[in-house]
């Protein structure tokens, strides 16, 4: 099931990751001008300086890839994974508590499904199915924590 993150815990997530920290973990990078830093683009194999982050405003651009964002898109990007699961991982290394929550879409399509089942198929079993698959799709505790949050809202 999709979730959703609040617009208050994304900058919670942005303040307690300063794109320096982050940024360094996986690129040597080196003074540049105005504050800014600059190293090799974690992304392509070429070694030219031209990966930039600015900490000042928590943001990193690639002049070779053209391609930028914030620390949470850095992660996405380098990790190869979604915005949220992103922003999820960003959580749990500083240690934050996030309110996520199922994406009303992805709850009615749910409800959908649920509803167009044949009645030989008893409710409590289909939801017990619907539970066990959303925590075979993630193994992230933070993200089971929110799925069963929105079973408890759902009912």
């Amino acid at each position: 099931m999709s979730l959703l993150i609040s617009d208050r815990d994304i900058a919670r997530v942005r303040q307690h990751n300063p794109i320096a920290a982050v940024a360094r973990e996986h690129v040597d990078l080196s003074p540049a001008d105005d504050g800014t830093l600059k190293g090799a683009c974690p992304f392509a194999a070429d070694t030219t300086e031209t990966f930039y982050v600015t900490p000042e405003r928590g943001m990193w651009f690639c002049f070779g890839c053209d391609a930028g964002g914030d620390v949470i898109t850095l992660i996405e990007k380098i990790d190869g994974i979604s915005y949220i699961d992103a922003a999820i991982q960003l959580a749990d290394r500083a240690h934050l508590e996030l309110d996520l929550v199922p994406d009303p879409a992805a709850v009615r399509a749910a409800r959908a499904l649920r509803d167009g089942i044949p009645e030989a198929i008893e409710q409590r079993d289909l939801d017990a199915l619907i539970h066990n698959l959303a925590g075979w799709l993630s193994t992230d505790t933070t993200v089971r924590r929110a799925a069963n949050a929105g079973e408890e809202g759902a009912a």
